[in-house]
């Protein structure tokens, strides 16, 4: 047990160290860190001081009647003073806590985002993604209880701990020197306790709840495989699997947990037995001494008073044990953050406003969005410190329709996301009608329109999903994008027409009429820039020849780069580039290299399966 603690210990040390998520808040916000702490220090004191001075106040008036009712007029303004003063200084130090928490996360969600934003371009959907679903939904949450449920209540308990064991070893070394003993067993043996034997349960849930996040989205994408397979109830089966597997580990925690107070308040129990013997005894001393007057002639009235002023100590103790079960779980979210390729810098408040700000503004469109001239200069990227495309010199010229070869890994995909401005070249130069492309930031929306692999409908109308980026379209204009795109009978067919709901993921329509669907929404966004990311894998090849005929009709007038790994009607194209080994291997019209390159035929002869 203690190797194991020492090694959590260890890992915690480790994840701090390199933290570059959760330690800059703490000297970000250090002055409402201090006021909140403060507060809730005293706040504390004030309820322990609050039943000492009632537990007097009781005992007192329960006294001979001679006593007057002046000799309970100082306790009882005590008891005013305690008793208005804690309400109000608990609800100003949860509304500075929790105001700073809600800054501080803000701030971090926001940094979150502009890593993920930055970095998912280049993720492989199946890899990363699930496991960024984890991120912003579990991690963040985690990080802002780190603050409110383990930071906290464990700085406050500490402070409570050396006042109440110093204030009563004022009045007696023998019952200080007991006070800290019994309150260290709850501030440090019962928390490293409950991280030694519930810790690794608590590891497992989140493990298991984050594994969950990337099966459930693997699966998610692939449940139509799951239907047609006739394997539904063996997705279902597997969710409920890992569900059943995280309450299980609960329902341990919590027996433990159970087993773990109920011996606390049993310790508890006989401090509270203790200190009223030894109340009884020493101020049953200092009444029998010959100086003893005024009111320590009467020790019963004392009794009271430090038995109930231990009570509220409950309140700051008790949570520590689950709170540092909690906060070393915490650790793994520390360090999935700390993962991440890229960690932005802390945004001040007028700069992250304005970014937020600015994401959400209408799109407007710009004279050079005119321009669709595309010029790469001598581009390189390289991830994690492999080359990915190296020294790429290409003009795309406004209206040209380029095809994009090569095989899989070569680099196809990352080019047209630096196309995009989702990645920034390590080095070279990217400009679209004289701008650099990453420069463009939200305006890139009005230069580029991307077709890709996968369709995503949203569970909302036809129509809906048409105006997806542009909520001015009309319905008239809506209805002509998909007759351009020959949809018009499947139009006719839909018992609402453009108000026809689509269902989850557009599956009441075929791979084919997603597709038509995309290629409406991107005529209608009026970009003079297509990029066609492989949109023609998982159809046959009539489709793939059909919806190729639809593109490069409707998109005559426009710019359009298509990525694909065969060549099938790669002659209706005006030039064709292939990647292999992070460079341009190929590069000329369809019609010379099928004439002057033996490879280029080769590769022609395999695709239509030629021997």
């Amino acid at each position: 047990m203690t190797q194991s603690f020492s090694s959590t210990i260890k890992r915690a040390r480790q994840a701090l160290a390199r933290d570059r998520w959760v330690k800059p808040y703490f000297k970000l916000y250090r002055k409402a860190l201090i006021v909140s702490l403060l507060l809730g220090i005293i706040a504390m004191v004030f309820a322990s001081a609050l039943m000492f001075t009632s537990g007097y106040l009781i005992s007192l008036s329960a006294e001979r009647p001679e006593i007057g009712v002046w000799a309970l007029f100082i306790p009882l303004a005590f008891v005013q003073i305690f008793g208005i003063g804690k309400p109000f200084l608990s609800f100003f130090e949860r509304l500075e806590s929790h105001d700073w928490i809600l800054h501080m996360t803000s701030k971090l969600r926001l940094r979150l985002y502009l890593s993920v934003e930055k970095n998912a371009a280049f993720w492989s959907l199946t890899k990363r993604l699930g496991d960024t679903l984890g991120l912003l939904s579990e991690d963040t949450d985690h990080l802002q209880n780190l603050y409110l449920r383990t930071i906290f209540p464990t700085i406050i308990a500490t402070a409570i701990w050396f006042i109440v064991t110093i204030a009563l070893g004022i009045i007696s070394p023998l019952i200080g020197l007991g006070t800290f003993i019994i309150v260290g067993i709850y501030t440090i043996a019962l928390p490293i306790l409950s991280v030694c034997v519930n810790g690794a349960r608590q590891q497992r849930i989140k493990s298991h709840t984050n594994e969950l996040y990337a099966d459930v989205y693997d699966n998610v994408l692939g449940i139509a495989d799951w239907t047609f397979s006739g394997r539904k109830d063996e997705f279902t089966r597997r969710v409920m699997d890992a569900h059943e597997a995280i309450h299980r580990e609960a329902h341990t925690m919590h027996a433990f947990s159970r087993k773990r107070d109920f011996a606390g308040q049993t310790l508890f129990a006989f401090f509270v037995i203790g200190m009223c013997v030894w109340a009884s005894y020493h101020f049953a001393s200092i009444a029998q001494a010959p100086a003893a007057i005024g009111v320590l002639d009467r020790p019963a009235d004392w009794i009271a008073a430090f038995v109930l002023g231990l009570f509220p100590l409950l309140e700051a103790f008790v949570p520590l044990s689950d709170a540092a079960t909690q906060g070393f779980s915490h650790i793994d979210s520390i360090k999935r953050l700390n993962a991440l390729e890229s960690v932005p810098a802390i945004l001040d408040e007028p700069s992250g406003v304005t970014q937020l700000t600015t994401a959400v503004q209408p799109e407007k469109t710009s004279n050079a969005a005119k321009d669709a001239r595309i010029e790469l200069k001598d581009v390189s990227f390289s991830y994690e410190g492999k080359p990915v495309l190296d020294s790429i010199t290409l003009s795309i010229e406004p209206s040209e329709k380029l095809a994009i070869l090569g095989p899989s890994g070569a680099g196809k995909s990352t080019l047209a996301s630096l196309l995009r401005g989702d990645l920034v070249p390590t080095s070279g130069d990217i400009t679209i009608g004289r701008e650099n492309s990453a420069a463009l930031a939200d305006d890139i929306a009005n230069r580029i329109g991307i077709i890709q692999q996968e369709t995503y409908l949203f569970n909302a109308t036809l129509l809906g999903n048409l105006r997806l980026g542009d909520s001015s379209i009309t319905r008239e204009q809506a209805q002509e994008a998909l007759i351009a795109v020959g949809l018009e009978g499947l139009l006719n067919r839909l018992p609402k027409g453009l108000d026809t709901m689509v269902d989850e993921a557009g599956w009441r329509f075929s791979g084919g009429e997603r597709h038509r669907i995309a290629i409406a929404r991107v005529l209608l966004r009026q970009t003079p820039i297509i990029i066609l990311d492989e949109p023609m894998v998982g159809l046959d090849p009539q489709t793939e020849h059909d919806l190729l005929s639809t593109i490069l009709e409707v998109f005559a007038n426009r710019t359009v780069i298509m990525i694909t790994h065969h060549l099938l009607d790669i002659d209706r194209f005006d030039r064709v580039i292939f990647i292999e080994q992070s460079a341009i291997a190929l590069e000329g019209t369809p019609a010379n290299l099928a004439q002057m390159n033996d490879r280029f035929r080769k590769l022609l002869a395999f695709d239509q399966g030629v021997s």
